[in-house]
């Protein structure tokens, strides 16, 4: 107790040592750790949960050219000590001295293992120090500790479920017959949120890295499994400077819902949660959205002949034109059909079209109208009552743009420029993230001198791709300092006039707060069994967490080509997540009443949590979404019959595309 007598973590917690053996204590949970091992066992409730013991490669150091892999366990000193810092409790081991196959590494690793006294929630962090670092912003030939795999995956049996958010969500059994493996970042759009778990029976476990922009994850599920699921920290410009900590939560009952709702209080509470009522009162316009279908059009396809997908054998496919009047007129023709209100995106309006020149696509193609064109169609959107968004690219950095610079190119830590031809421009590099903010000024700084009504911005890949690293010494830029400079990209498309809606690639937790609208967040559609992704059994926990903070529209297709696991209908998928839908800029009438039903349901339960979702058959064919407002919807892909209750109205029907 301190002299108020308020409670202090180590009034509930306790640590002491059994033998060789160190056990820390609480109320609910007791732990359990082995020095010689590093393994840690928990005992939660009826259930224990066992981490894997240190491996050959806990540590990667590299020097130069050599790669050396250390084991933590393998320390020459080792020492355990009692840890109380008021607020968690538990045991701090730091280890000195490693040695591997001839190589010596000279550094440190502390290690604190403790739970905090009220979920008594485990906390563990990791922390190197007196390692040979490289400077900030420059490659290095001494001894660089690269990575950290701790604490260690949890012990998993085929019996044992995986709950693992890559794309929306899967639900992966223990016995899985399908083998898929990771080996990326957790900001790379494998996983979308940053966390993962495991489910034993009723109760369960899940793993939270919280010092996320430098964190890795790998997974490995042989075919029957069982998952391995590991935590892996990164070294940030050559250093680990700070300490890394995963947070580690026990449930003595509790699901994948359970999971992602304590995913939820955990990004409220650290501001990775801002809800969409928070987001339209920031930026009113984007209330138009709720309810509204996205129509995703173009202007130009130009592909240079250095591209992967420069078509040598029929060059018509390599130049695809249509103008902004043209664009324009299909606009108000659809408007005609009903549709009053509308989300357009518009793709390829730049001077060489899609994917071309970034970060310099202006002035608007000539040949497709220049700026006469492209203010005509933006003011026909406004006419029309639509939000009208363009595609923008400040990652992609085309040699051949007129502001290209080596020098501002991604510097990875070799010394070298990423370079490669796949998208339609040709040659290309990678802007570093320092220079995007400028160009962004620079670009829509233009537009509004010209007149363009551009209502906000669709900025490719940033909430997609990994976190770009830069050593150049002049601008270096770490993964934190990457987060930053993308979102300053973001709130300056917010700060357009009236407040200007802001999207990107891929739903991803970190780029929740700055976005209002994302292009996807779908089932990898990678099965090989019906209505199942690569990982398991879909399930939408990205929605389970931020369906009322972000808009993630769906598409209506079938299959993987429409980001579909084999044999399930998109329709069915958008209206268990109660998501706005894609329509085409020309649709048949039975696509337009579909998106009627999906935009009525989305005015209804857009901005509204979803509380629930359950599998309604052991097939897993079956399934129920609720929303904080009352609505259920329930889907079956088999029979692919539908229920939304209470029902959609007549009224809502009618109301459906109004402004």
């Amino acid at each position: 107790m301190d002299i108020c007598g308020r409670a202090l973590a180590g009034d509930s917690i306790s640590t002491s040592r059994q033998g060789q053996v160190w056990v820390i204590t609480a109320r609910r949970r007791e732990l359990t750790f082995d020095p010689a091992t590093l393994r840690i066992t928990v005992h939660a409730g009826a259930e224990t949960w066992t981490l894997r013991p240190s491996r050959q490669d806990d540590i990667i150091v590299q020097t130069g050219q050599d790669r050396a892999c250390f084991r933590l366990a393998d320390a020459a000193r080792k020492t355990v000590t009692p840890f109380d810092t008021g607020e968690r409790a538990g045991i701090k081991v730091v280890l000195e001295g490693f040695a591997q196959g001839g190589h010596r590494a000279d550094f440190s690793v502390t290690l604190t293992v403790a739970f905090e006294p009220v979920e008594e929630e485990l906390l563990c962090e990791a922390m190197v120090s007196d390692a040979a670092t490289a400077a900030p912003g420059s490659p290095s030939d001494g001894p660089v500790v690269k990575e950290i795999a701790w604490p260690g995956a949890f012990e998993t049996t085929r019996s044992d479920w995986t709950v693992i958010p890559w794309g929306q969500g899967g639900l992966v059994p223990g016995d899985w017959p399908q083998e898929f493996s990771y080996a990326g970042g957790v900001t790379l759009g494998s996983l979308t949120m940053t966390w993962w778990g495991h489910q034993r029976g009723s109760a369960a476990v899940m793993v939270i890295p919280e010092t996320y922009a430098d964190a890795d994850v790998r997974w490995k599920h042989p075919a029957g499994g069982p998952m391995v699921m590991e935590n892996v920290w990164l070294h940030s410009l050559g250093a680990m400077r700070y300490p890394r900590r995963t947070r580690i939560v026990f449930f003595d009952n509790g699901n994948y819902v359970a999971l992602c709702k304590r995913y939820r209080r955990h990004v409220i509470d650290n501001g990775l949660f801002v809800p969409l009522a928070a987001k339209i009162a920031r930026t009113p316009r984007l209330a138009q959205l709720i309810g509204s279908p996205v129509v995703h059009t173009s202007i130009l396809y130009h592909t240079q002949p250095a591209s992967s997908y420069h078509d040598k054998n029929d060059p018509s496919k390599n130049h695809q034109l249509t103008t902004f009047a043209d664009r324009a007129s299909h606009l108000r023709k659809l408007h005609g059909r009903g549709v009053r209100r509308a989300y357009v995106h518009l793709d390829g309006w730049g001077f060489r079209g899609y994917d071309n020149l970034h970060p310099d696509p202006l002035p608007p193609s000539p040949e497709a109208g220049g700026w006469e064109g492209f203010r005509l169609l933006a003011d026909t959107c406004e006419q029309l009552g639509y939000v009208f968004i363009i595609h923008d690219q400040y990652r992609d950095y085309y040699l051949d743009a007129p502001s290209y610079r080596e020098d501002c190119a991604v510097l990875d830590e070799k010394g070298k420029r990423h370079q490669h031809a796949t998208w339609a421009g040709g040659d290309q590099q990678l802007l570093c993230s320092a220079f995007a903010p400028g160009h962004v000024r620079k670009n829509f700084g233009a537009m509004l001198a010209n007149g363009v009504k551009v209502r906000g911005s669709y900025l490719d890949v940033f909430s997609l791709v990994a976190l770009d690293e830069c050593y150049n010494v002049d601008h270096p830029v770490t993964r934190s300092q990457c987060i930053a400079n993308r979102a300053e990209c973001f709130r300056l498309i917010r700060n357009l006039p009236g407040g200007g809606v802001i999207s990107s690639e891929c739903a991803t937790d970190w780029a929740v707060p700055h976005l209002d609208l994302v292009h996807h967040s779908p089932y990898p559609g990678l099965g090989k069994i019906e209505g199942t992704t690569e990982a398991g059994w879909t399930v939408p926990l990205f929605n389970l967490v931020f369906h009322d903070a972000l808009v993630v529209p769906w598409m209506l297709g079938r299959g993987k080509d429409q980001f579909q696991p084999p044999g399930d209908w998109g329709f069915l998928h958008a209206l268990l997540n109660g998501s706005m839908p894609y329509l085409s800029i020309d649709p048949a009438e039975d696509e337009l009443q579909q998106v009627r039903t999906l935009c009525a349901l989305n005015r209804r339960v857009g901005i509204a949590e979803m509380v629930s979702h359950e599998f309604l058959d052991g097939n897993h064919r079956r399934a129920r979404t609720r929303f904080a407002d009352g609505t259920t919807v329930t889907a079956d892909f088999t029979t692919e019959k539908w229920d939304i209750a209470p029902p959609i109205s007549e009224s809502e029907m009618g109301r459906a595309f109004d402004k």
